[in-house]
């Protein structure tokens, strides 16, 4: 077990999961860390699209904007991450474009404006975290694989963004890729 105090990932960077990774919440998906401190990591699963919309949460007046699962922790809080602090103030940088939560108020006045839309912000219930020894183990035990200099900010807000990663795995995770989904059942 690692006994690291330093996490190895950082704020920006995106957590790409091993082709075989059986566990629900995480099997095929990407996370970006949004924060870190002292006691752990905190991302976002990008890639889980759930039941809910903005419109079932809040009611009619709001858009009808999907919600994504960000993982199992708090999942009765929402989290949002876009690119247009100018509008949504108080933000939290992340990465290039990309910002973290920031202002209710001032997200649904650019969202019921319509200054703020689809392409600009997705939403997520729930978060995914670690503490720093759980994230390094993972890490080194390769059900992640690491992600630093992804381009287009435009890409966390895309559809199949696992699909569109996944050619950044290493030969070790290649080999995985056609896997069968449930593979016990090969």
């Amino acid at each position: 077990m690692s006994s690291s105090t330093t996490p190895f990932v950082k704020i920006g960077d995106v957590l790409l999961a091993h082709p075989l990774i059986s566990d629900k919440t995480f099997s095929k998906s990407v996370i970006l860390i949004t924060d870190q401190n002292s006691d752990g990591i905190t991302g976002l699963c990008l890639d889980k699209p759930s039941k809910l919309s903005l419109k079932n949460i809040f009611g009619e007046e709001w858009p009808d904007l999907p919600v994504f699962e960000g993982g199992p922790v708090n999942k009765d809080a929402l989290f949002f991450i876009h690119n247009c602090p100018n509008i949504i103030f108080e933000s939290h940088h992340i990465k290039n474009e990309i910002y973290w939560c920031g202002d209710f108020e001032s997200m649904k006045k650019g969202l019921l404006n319509g200054t703020v839309d689809s392409t600009m912000i997705k939403f997520f219930i729930g978060y995914s975290g670690w503490s720093l020894d759980q994230i390094n183990e993972e890490i080194d035990e390769e059900s992640w694989v690491v992600l630093r200099k992804l381009g287009s900010s435009d890409l966390y807000f895309e559809k199949n963004v696992y699909q569109k990663l996944k050619t950044h795995f290493p030969d070790s995770f290649r080999l995985w890729t056609h896997a069968p989904e449930n593979i016990e059942m090969n």
